[in-house]
């Protein structure tokens, strides 16, 4: 049976972690499936963590983090230029369409 895994990697000379929410049978499978990924990104992985996600009810239940740190996170991407990473994170964390989360990213501009 499936589960949602959400995947915080932490990048050599990436700021800030990079988040992946996958639907997958494992913790191990979802591991893998973000470290995939994450070869588009310069720098070699340091460290991670990984949590179960609930996705039973509000999109907001996928988040793995508090909306002060999504916050946080959204920030520090609109800071390094990364609009578009803060885009893809917050679609990843609430499960929202490209409009919601580019409106939620525009607010904190």
């Amino acid at each position: 049976m499936a589960k949602y895994f959400a995947v915080a990697l932490n990048l050599d000379g990436v700021y800030p972690p990079q988040l992946y929410v996958y639907e997958v049978a494992t913790k191990e499978e979802a591991i893998g499936r973000a470290l995939e990924e994450s070869e588009e990104w310069v720098g070699d992985v340091v460290g991670y963590t990984v949590e179960e996600v609930n996705v039973e009810s509000e999109p907001v239940k996928r988040s793995c983090m508090s909306k002060e740190n999504l916050d946080s996170f959204v920030q520090d991407y609109l800071n390094y230029g990364r609009k578009i990473q803060a885009i893809k994170m917050v679609r990843a964390v609430y499960g929202c369409g490209l409009k919601e989360a580019k409106a939620y990213v525009d607010k904190l501009c």
